[in-house]
């Protein structure tokens, strides 16, 4: 179990990663967001980010309509890749998949204690985020879903 005091404490900024920004970390950023307010916690950063981005793209249409289920809007979002300065001031990464995971450990093995994909972070399991870019709005809800679950179980670990 997490000692949830010496997360609090050190986790001020949370940064969730896929592939190209677009689908899955826009939706679990706006989850966590809207978690994270409904515990009353406003002292802690919340952004998404991709390793393989076409900067500037907007969050998939899919994407924006499954979340609008959870009073979540990804109208405004715009695709940014990863930076190693945010990556050294994170207090947690989270990664759809173990792919991304070993993409910013490979070069960043340093911080292995703070990245983790957001399966194992919540349950200990390795199970990835499946990509639902391209997919029905019934893939994109069913991977909303599988973010849905881990990000209610991260929010209570965590806050």
């Amino acid at each position: 179990m997490f000692d949830k005091k010496l997360i609090f404490d050190r986790v001020k900024s949370v940064i969730f990663v896929c592939t190209g920004n677009t689908c899955r970390s826009p939706m679990a950023e706006g989850l966590m967001r809207k978690f994270l307010a409904e515990k009353g916690v406003n002292n802690v950063s919340v952004i998404s980010r991709g390793i393989s981005v076409f900067e500037g793209s907007h969050a998939s249409e899919n994407s924006i309509l499954a979340i609008k289920k959870y009073n979540v809007d990804l109208s405004s979002h715009r695709a940014k890749p990863l930076t190693f300065e945010e990556i050294n001031s994170a207090g947690l990464i989270l990664t759809m998949s173990k792919g991304h995971k070993s993409a910013i450990l490979s070069s960043f093995p340093e911080y292995e204690d703070k990245v983790f994909t957001i399966n194992e972070f919540a349950f200990k399991r390795e199970k990835d985020i499946s990509d639902p870019f391209g997919g029905s709005i019934d893939v994109y809800e069913r991977c909303l879903d599988e973010i849905y679950e881990c990000l209610k179980e991260t929010a209570d670990k965590l806050y």
